[in-house]
């Protein structure tokens, strides 16, 4: 406690420098030009409201028949002084006080007050005058206002000066708000409270307003995946509001791996053997398995393999030979039966035209055509035998680095093997119709 005597008094000299040091006080701003001419124009405008409120007396006040001429002005002006010296003092003193950090509510009211009665004093003085009511009263309230903005506009000043207020941000424009405007809007806070410039402000709110939402999918995925660990839903319901999402979202994003998946999507893109096969697996089994994707199908009614056609891309044409068209036979022709049936005789129909692909003896005595030919006949061999070859594994029997043109010659025999399949199956489909006439007559 203190020792000092409590007497009642102000404290003076020393002690009242001690005292204004202990409270804390908005440092001076220094007076700029401006300051300086408002200023100016505030002496004025007192003096004019001054005028207007003696003028006013001298007018309207009662004076006995002995105060004459020039000694009513005179009497009049120190009461009406007195007045307009009221309202300065008072808003100095409301001034002062915020400056402490006081809101000073009492001063600030009494000031208005005094405004108004000034203010009046001017309008209904001279309301016979509309002129003088309006330039009197008019100066006089614009001379307050401004006083008003002015006071205020001192005193941020000051407190940007002791570092208790934000520094006024960047101009973004009206381009900018309409095409971003939360985006600018986290860059206004961001250049308060940062000291960012324009673009600096822009670009940290970009990324910031980007990483909230990523994070933000990232929680709500998380969740759920919670959720879906337990079957109780409260128990569900606990987990998730018990767990931070925002912190495992955090967590999980700085464990992701960019630089293993930019690696693998990058393998996945680059050409290569493994890529080059059209969804083929080089380490595939050797043996083939129903219904598997990627391997050779098996035709279950006959026993027999048969390739799945892959995906067929473009050949190359002057790499592939050219297949021979084949005809469609006339349907109306009935062919011949394969086996004999006993229900009567059965004339003999016409057999269709069925121009294959000639065999590979007769191709054109060219190194490349017969090359291709005899990587066409392997192939539909390990098909035969059950263990057809892929396109790379062809390439590599004859000795070619590009596995596409294994591919190409897979196609070429996938199209052979169905176009005679399709003509067995139309030699079938002849010989059920006329076994069916066949017995149509007998009955």
């Amino acid at each position: 406690m203190s020792t000092e005597p409590m007497t009642g008094r102000a404290p003076v000299g020393q002690d009242a420098a001690r005292v204004d040091q202990e409270v804390e006080q908005l440092p001076n701003v220094p007076t700029t030009r401006a300051d300086r001419i408002a200023y100016a124009f505030y002496a004025a405008a007192v003096t004019a409201a001054l005028v207007g409120q003696v003028w006013a007396a001298v007018d309207h006040i009662p004076w006995p028949a002995e105060f004459w001429g020039w000694l009513r002005p005179i009497v009049s002006a120190p009461g009406v002084a007195v007045i307009e010296l009221g309202g300065v003092a008072t808003a100095m003193l409301a001034d002062d006080r915020r400056r402490k950090g006081e809101k000073a509510y009492a001063y600030r009211t009494m000031s208005a007050l005094i405004a108004a009665v000034a203010v009046a004093i001017n309008v209904f003085g001279h309301l016979d005058v509309l002129y003088l009511a309006i330039g009197f009263g008019g100066l006089s309230a614009f001379a307050y206002v401004l006083y008003l903005a002015h006071s205020a506009a001192r005193m941020r000043d000051a407190l940007r000066a002791a570092g208790k207020l934000a520094k006024t941000p960047p101009r973004y424009g009206w381009r900018q708000w309409r095409r971003e405007p939360e985006v600018t809007r986290l860059a206004r806070t961001l250049a308060q409270s940062h000291g960012y410039g324009i673009q600096q402000s822009l670009a940290v709110a970009r990324e910031q307003i980007r990483t909230r939402d990523r994070r933000r999918a990232i929680a709500a995925t998380v969740e759920q995946l919670i959720r879906e660990e337990h079957k109780n839903p409260l128990r569900a319901k606990i987990a998730a509001t018990t767990y931070d999402m925002d912190r495992l979202a955090v967590e999980i994003e700085a464990r992701a791996d960019y630089a293993g998946w930019a690696a693998k999507i990058g393998s996945a893109l680059s050409p290569g053997e493994e890529h080059a096969t059209v969804g083929q697996d080089a380490a595939a089994p050797e043996r083939p398995t129903v219904g598997q994707p990627d391997t050779i199908g098996q035709d279950v009614t006959e026993g027999r393999a048969v390739p799945e056609v892959p995906e067929v891309r473009t050949p190359d044409v002057r790499a592939v030979p050219e297949v021979p068209e084949l005809r469609t036979p006339d349907v109306r022709a009935v062919p011949e039966p394969r086996r004999a049936i006993e229900m009567g005789p059965v004339p003999e129909p016409a057999r269709p035209v069925v121009r294959h692909r000639p065999p590979v003896d007769q191709v054109a005595p060219d190194s490349a055509a017969q090359e291709r030919a005899a990587a066409r006949k392997r192939y539909r061999e390990s098909v035969e035998a059950g263990r057809p070859l892929t396109g790379a594994q062809l390439a590599r029997e004859f000795g070619k680095g590009d596995p596409k043109w294994g591919l190409r010659r897979v196609q070429e025999a996938t199209a052979e093997i169905q176009a005679e399949r399709d003509a067995a199956g139309l030699d079938d489909e002849l010989l059920a119709i006329v076994a069916s006439e066949q017995g149509e007559r007998i009955k």
